[in-house]
């Protein structure tokens, strides 16, 4: 590989409390590297980039007269990255735009490689394209930069973070991704599928130590395992990990924990 050792560099690995720390800054400042090597502010550098973006890879390639909206629209899903919206929603929150205007516009910021969107999972396609999907942003540095919260709202920037490692094996052919919600508004962050099998459902949560916050997402896992048929359910902490037997109404299932950080540097393509 040309890329440099930086382990080697500092004479020998990182332990497990530096990369859990050095994650901790990726998930803050993101991956785009011009504002540490040029000694630059991350936050200017990033908030410049994301008007650059939007200006000359949206509106003018579209051509789009009315700058405004398609601005507010930009700041709405930034604003609501790792939450659920719809068209309508949309819509609503910008002071009664048209949908299909609202739709469009999302679609450019796909098109630029700024915002993607993660469909609700279901063996009926009609209710995958009727569901509200979930919005992601394609850097967390982003997100922290150009939006109004979330540089305190630390368990949204971690499933930002694995929803954009996910996002990159789609890309790749390798997997379909999903979010799956329940019939009484349980959630699982992330549904993945190869071909036809569910092969993993994951949640993210920053510290599931909580027996009650342990229990929502481990009951979300159960339920949505019961539905899917997948066996491998795992959530994803900032430093928790291990495995246990989780029962709920009958169902019992072997759950998962492990650092995001760990997850993201196993090799999985």
């Amino acid at each position: 590989s040309d890329q440099p050792d930086f382990a080697a560099s500092r004479g020998g690995p990182f332990t497990d409390a530096e990369m859990a720390e050095l994650f901790r800054t990726y998930v803050e400042s993101g991956g785009y590297p011009e504002p540490l090597m040029k000694g630059l502010s991350a936050r200017d550098y990033l908030s410049t980039l994301f008007n650059s973006i939007l200006y000359k890879d949206v509106v003018v390639r579209h051509g789009i007269r009315i700058h405004g909206a398609i601005e507010d629209v930009a700041r709405v899903l930034i604003n609501s990255c790792s939450q659920r919206y719809s068209n309508n929603s949309l819509a609503d929150a910008l002071g009664g735009i048209n949908p299909r205007t609202a739709a469009r516009y999302a679609g450019y910021l796909e098109e630029a490689f700024l915002h993607f969107p993660v469909r609700r999972f279901s063996f009926k396609y009609a209710v995958q394209a009727k569901a509200p999907r979930k919005a992601y942003f394609i850097d967390n540095g982003l997100v922290t930069a150009n939006s109004m919260m979330f540089s305190a709202n630390r368990g949204a920037l971690y499933e930002n973070a694995v929803a954009c490692e996910l996002k990159a094996r789609e890309m790749a052919g390798r997997i379909q991704l999903f979010y799956w919600q329940g019939s009484d508004q349980r959630e699982v962050d992330f549904v993945v599928k190869e071909g036809r099998q569910v092969t993993s459902l994951i949640q993210v949560c920053v510290d599931p130590s909580s027996p009650k916050v342990f229990d929502r997402e481990a009951r979300a896992l159960l339920k949505a395992s019961r539905e899917t048929g997948c066996t491998d359910l795992l959530i994803l902490t900032d430093s928790l990990s291990g495995e246990t037997d989780f029962s709920w109404y009958g169902d019992t299932a072997r759950i998962r924990m492990l650092p995001a950080w760990r997850w993201l540097s196993e090799k999985h393509w």
